[in-house]
């Protein structure tokens, strides 16, 4: 039964799907696409919806690599220490990659405490914070379970995520209270962000286990009812968090915008229809290979959207490098135009970069057969 819940969670294809969309929703907030049309729609869409990309790769992680370990499946301590070791890999090829920009804009960190700062949280360049952020949470949340419990470390997260919450979204609320900024402050001089592998990450990684094991097929009305009841939540969550990040925006309380009271319900909702499939039925063998093709399909979307991730600060680099040289200002100086192209750019390349890995792998399992052949 064990077996069959990781292969319904594998092969989820809206999961899959919506990898695409939050890796988008994370070029947003570089490009700030609707910058150059209506400042407020601006922030509504990319620092308010935009928001749910990285809670949702988080969750996935939570759902895929650390809800196995705690249910005790086959090879689930090697899994989760291949994904650790991969994320570490990812960093390390990052931060060489994005080096000669660092040097070029004279980023490069003026102590060893900096550079510690940098590497552990703040990420060398402005969107790697993700990758230590991961390992970090993944640890400190393995290592609350252990003491916690599963309620016991969720209501730790949470209590974790409201200390955050404060230091971001809703600092200007305690900034002025002597005793609490000095806390806060405190806390800036190790990490620039409270939106980190601390106080960020585990409540999201804790959202994702609660939902494995309790993948549901539905059919019928009954289906239809709770889907739209489900549809509806998120709708009202969605406004709420809308109404908050506007309110705490415009009211000038946000030392930083990533994390809202009201984005949990909204991935928690989120993550539930994205989990809910259609009943199974019985397919011919040309509709089974069908399937599988499609599956293929969908499989390819996790390594092309982390790879748009990876990538498209060069591809923003890129365009308005080719903007300088064209002399076509707009393609720079218009923030739709420019996110489009960022988006256009990171995707082609994120496909060559998946379909080379996949050449690549061929290749040494080809080897290894002729090996032991």
């Amino acid at each position: 039964m064990r077996k069959e819940q990781e292969n319904v969670k594998q092969e989820n294809a809206k999961i899959d799907m919506f990898r695409m969309v939050a890796a988008f929703f994370i070029v947003a907030i570089h490009t700030a696409p609707f910058a150059s049309v209506n400042e407020t729609l601006d922030y509504l869409f990319t620092y308010c919806i935009g928001r749910i990309g990285v809670p949702f790769f988080l969750m996935v992680t939570g759902y895929f690599v650390l809800a196995p370990y705690y249910q005790g499946s086959a090879f689930s301590v090697e899994k989760l220490k291949k994904y650790l070791r991969k994320i570490l890999l990812l960093y390390g090829i990052s931060i060489l990659l994005y080096l000669p920009v660092n040097i070029y804009a004279g980023q490069l960190p003026e102590s060893v405490g900096e550079l510690g700062r940098e590497l552990i949280f703040d990420g060398t360049f402005y969107h790697l914070w993700y990758l230590p952020a991961v390992v970090t949470g993944c640890l400190f949340f393995i290592i609350l379970m252990k003491l916690l419990r599963n309620k016991g470390a969720g209501i730790a997260a949470v209590l974790l995520y409201l200390i955050g919450m404060f230091g971001d979204s809703y600092y200007g609320a305690i900034s002025e209270i002597p005793v609490i900024k000095g806390f806060y402050e405190g806390i800036f001089q190790i990490s620039s962000y409270t939106r980190n592998g601390i106080f960020y990450v585990p409540v999201f990684l804790w959202m994702g286990i609660q939902f494995a094991g309790k993948e549901k097929t539905y059919a019928g009305n009954p289906a239809k009812k709770q889907e739209r009841i489900a549809g509806i939540a998120l709708g009202i969550s969605a406004v709420l968090m809308l109404t908050e990040g506007w309110l705490t925006w415009h009211n000038g309380l946000q030392r930083h915008n990533s994390m809202y009271l009201f984005l949990l319900p909204v991935m928690y909702f989120l993550f539930q229809l994205l989990l809910w499939s259609n009943p199974s039925q019985q397919r011919s063998i040309s509709q089974k290979k069908k399937s599988t093709g499609k599956q293929r399909g969908y499989r390819k979307l996790r390594d092309i959207s982390l790879w748009i991730y990876m990538i498209h600060p060069l591809c923003i680099i890129v365009v308005r490098g080719l903007a300088k040289v064209t002399r076509i200002k707009l393609l720079a100086e218009h923030s739709l135009i420019l996110y489009l192209l960022v988006c256009i750019l990171a995707a082609a390349g994120a496909v060559v970069i998946s379909w080379m890995q996949e050449k690549g792998k061929g290749m040494v399992s080809c080897i290894r057969r002729a090996e032991h052949g």
